[in-house]
C-alpha cells in the first residue's frame, strides 16, 4: 500500500513551509493564523500551528524524530480562550437549526502528549468558569490528567464540576450542585470513583424509608 502514517510523512519532508492566514473573518469573527513545517537538518522535524480569533487563541508544536519509533516525539497544545462570547456566532454554524448557540465563559487547557502511535501518553490541566454552551451551564470546571495507551502507563485523571445546570425553552432543567471524579492506577489496574450532589428533593416515596428499615409491599 502506498499510505503511510502521518508522522512517518511529515518527517520524511526536507524544507520548509509557512502558511499564514491575514486578517480575516468567519461568520463576522475575526481570524488570524500561521502554520510552519520544518526540517532542514533531516534529524528533526517541526511543525507549529498558531489561531488566534477575538482574543482566544489555539496553538499546537510538534517535534518529531526523523528516525526510529518516534518514542521522543513530542507535542504541546493549549488553548486559551478568555472570550467565548465573542466566538458564539462561529458556534452557531455547528449546531442545529433552532438549536440553543449560547457560548460564554472562559476556558483555558493544555497538554503535552510524548510518543508515537500505539505508544502515547499525555499529561495536561483544564480549567473553565461560567461556562455556557448551548443548554448545558457549569460554573466552574477542573481537570487534570496523566494517561498512557500501554497495560503499564500510568492512569491518573481528578474532575471537578460545580453547579452544572441546563436550561430548557420552558425553564430552568435538571442541575448538580457538583460532580467530582477520581481515576488512579494503570492502564491494566486502575480504580474510578464518581461522585454527584444534588439539592433536588427525593421522591415522595423514598421520604417513607427509616434508615435500617425495611420496605415489604403489602400481601
Amino acid at each position: 500500500a502506498l499510505a503511510r502514517p502521518l508522522p512517518e510523512l511529515l518527517t520524511a519532508l526536507r524544507g520548509e513551509a509557512t502558511v499564514n492566514l491575514a486578517k480575516s473573518q468567519m461568520a463576522g469573527v475575526g481570524l488570524t493564523g500561521e502554520a510552519t513545517l520544518r526540517n532542514t537538518a533531516g534529524a528533526q522535524t517541526t511543525a507549529l500551528l498558531k489561531l488566534d480569533a477575538e482574543g482566544n487563541s489555539v496553538r499546537a508544536e510538534g517535534r518529531l524524530g526523523s528516525s526510529g519509533s518516534g518514542a521522543g516525539d513530542v507535542w504541546d497544545l493549549s488553548l486559551d480562550g478568555p472570550a467565548l462570547a465573542r466566538l458564539a456566532p462561529v458556534f452557531k454554524l455547528f449546531v442545529p437549526p433552532g438549536a440553543d448557540a449560547t457560548l460564554a465563559g472562559t476556558l483555558t487547557a493544555k497538554t503535552q502528549v510524548k510518543g508515537r502511535w500505539p505508544a502515547l501518553t499525555t499529561t495536561g490541566e483544564l480549567d473553565a468558569n461560567a461556562l455556557r454552551v448551548g443548554t448545558l451551564g457549569i460554573e466552574k470546571a477542573q481537570a487534570r490528567w496523566a494517561l498512557g495507551t500501554s497495560a503499564q502507563a500510568k492512569a491518573e485523571a481528578q474532575a471537578t464540576l460545580t453547579r452544572l445546570s441546563t436550561v430548557r425553552p420552558t425553564g430552568p432543567g435538571p442541575s448538580l450542585e457538583s460532580l467530582q471524579l477520581q481515576l488512579s492506577g494503570t492502564g491494566r489496574a486502575h480504580t474510578l470513583a464518581l461522585l454527584a450532589e444534588s439539592k433536588a428533593r427525593p421522591p415522595a416515596w423514598a421520604e417513607q424509608i427509616q434508615p435500617g428499615a425495611a420496605v415489604v409491599p403489602p400481601q
